[in-house]
């Protein structure tokens, strides 16, 4: 607990001019949430002193909500290998709907990737086409088994991080992954006693198989490619990580999501009024989930897991994983921008631009950055004051408009429109 809260004041120290941040860690192996950070200061004099931002509502989770979706293609068994167009732009068709268009990042084409490099360098195209062949419910059913305990709407744009959760529902999450498939639900207190010694609680863990291990460890290799050599090499450490950079819309929120086999680690930044954009000149430079989550989960994570043994991920088998294809180009950072109609209630909904006006043709949704560029981030400071740098990889933004699914019919495990 320590060690996390040291990690965000050393990263933010400036409460009345920087952003938010909270952390959460949990076993894998037992649920236990070894840490939980849900601001700086409990007896602070700060409004909002005593909320814990680490629960609440939740925010949007950016391109973090990606590896969920990609667990569900799996377990339905779309392979490794299957291969999308990555255009700078897409439509697709949703019936009853009108088209949902998603864009990379700078209108960057990637050409035809498999699902290890789309994931690899988060492409917002090839993931919105692989949301429409797993189909959203079955996509955030997926997210619930994983460890996700809020609400989710099945809408396409979850796949882009549009729909909100907690700090604890990715810990948790990705705790599962951590744990080859195995969701262990989070436990906050073990044990309650009297003064006497009498137990007045004691924990029973829950645990449940979300997924294979086959589908875990592929979900896993892919997530520590993008810390080896995509959106997330901030978070490389002496020993095997795995995880994932998240930006929402207008870099209202940024997260990083990473894990050893020991401990699974969330870290989200922003403000905590609400998502008040993370850019110049309100803070040194655009908060992407490769920049200041990556560099506090690091500065938390090196010293917390330094003194166990270092363990190694299950590798998939080599007949699982497609040959590594380069893509055509890499976004700088990844926002997304979708339009299209919202489906509300059955009816068919307009959306409002920033002046009040409705829209029938056009909605912003939020997609996330996935940067291979790097982003300067202050990660320590001199005692005469002057600051040290490391470049970290960016990463990307989204929005927040939702695509209703149509009625769904199942066949082979795969939801079709």
């Amino acid at each position: 607990q320590r060690l996390a809260e040291e990690a965000v004041l050393a990263v933010l120290p400036d409460a009345d001019s920087q952003p938010d941040a909270a952390v959460v860690a949990v076993e894998p192996a037992t649920g236990y949430v070894r840490v939980m950070v849900g601001g700086r200061d409990y007896f602070g004099d700060s409004k909002v002193a005593k909320y814990n931002l680490a629960l609440g509502d939740g925010r949007q989770a950016g391109s973090t909500f990606k590896p969920l979706v990609l667990a569900a293609a799996l377990d339905t068994g779309i392979p490794f290998s299957r291969t999308y167009k990555a255009p700078a732009e897409i439509e697709i068709p949703i019936k009853g709907q009108g088209p949902w268009k998603v864009s990379n990042y700078d209108r960057s084409n990637a050409g035809t990737v498999n699902l290890l490099e789309a994931t690899v360098w988060s492409y917002n195209t090839a993931y919105a086409q692989l949301m429409r062949d797993v189909g959203p419910p079955i996509a955030v059913d997926m997210a619930t088994k994983l460890g996700v305990a809020s609400p989710l709407a099945p809408v396409y744009a979850a796949v882009l991080g549009t729909e909100s959760v907690t700090v604890l529902d990715m810990a948790s999450a990705y705790s599962t992954f951590a744990n080859r498939g195995v969701h262990v639900q989070p436990v906050l207190v073990t044990r309650i006693t009297s003064p006497d010694g009498a137990v007045i609680y004691e924990d029973k863990p829950v645990s449940n198989p979300a997924i294979t291990t086959d589908v875990s460890d592929q979900v896993t290799y892919a997530l520590r490619q993008v810390v080896e050599r995509g959106t997330g090499t901030g978070a490389r450490l002496p020993r095997q990580v795995a995880g994932k950079t998240g930006t929402a819309e207008d870099y209202g929120d940024a997260w990083f999501v990473g894990y050893t086999p020991e401990l699974a680690t969330a870290v989200w930044v922003g403000f905590v009024g609400g998502q008040i954009p993370m850019t110049p000149p309100r803070t040194p430079f655009r908060v992407a989930g490769g920049t200041w989550p990556t560099t506090i989960w690091h500065t938390f994570m090196e010293p917390a897991v330094a003194g166990t043994p270092i363990t190694t991920f299950a590798d998939p088998s080599r007949a699982l994983i497609p040959p590594r294809n380069a893509p055509t180009a890499r976004p700088d950072t990844e926002v997304t921008t979708t339009t299209g109609p919202e489906r509300t209630g059955g009816t068919t909904a307009t959306t409002r631009t920033s002046g009040g006006r409705p829209d029938s043709s056009t909605t912003t949704t939020t997609g996330e950055n996935d940067a291979s560029t790097t982003t300067a981030v202050p990660t320590s400071t001199t005692a005469s004051g002057s600051s040290t740098t490391t470049t970290r990889t960016a990463d990307p933004p989204i929005s927040t408009t939702r695509l209703l699914p149509t009625t769904t019919t199942t066949t082979s495990g795969t939801a079709k429109s």
